[in-house]
């Protein structure tokens, strides 16, 4: 190794470190995000099967959609249905998240 490698590759020493921490987030981000969606599956299970044993498979479907498509008007009526969503932080100019 040359010394002006040496030099190149110490200067990137700080840029390393910062993409580490970011990569870190990332994987910290996506086990927030697995915790989440297994929980909301499972929510969304014993609903759905509560449902299921009330209402015929046409009103089911019924449901479903109008929940998809009214989902805004469930987190204004319904306390709590909007608040286990995982909150995004602000991005730096350039994209990068601070």
């Amino acid at each position: 190794m040359t010394p002006a490698q040496g030099r190149r590759i110490v200067g990137l020493r700080e840029r390393v470190a910062h993409l580490g921490m970011n990569i870190r987030r990332v994987f910290s981000s996506m086990r927030e995000l697995k915790v989440l969606c297994v929980h909301k599956q499972r929510v969304f299970h014993d609903r759905l099967a509560k449902c299921q044993e009330i209402l015929t498979p046409a009103q089911a479907v019924k449901l479903l959609l109008w929940v998809d498509e009214n989902s805004s008007v469930l987190g204004q009526v319904c306390p709590g249905w909007d608040s286990e969503r995982i909150s995004v932080p602000p991005q730096q100019p350039g994209g990068g998240v601070v």
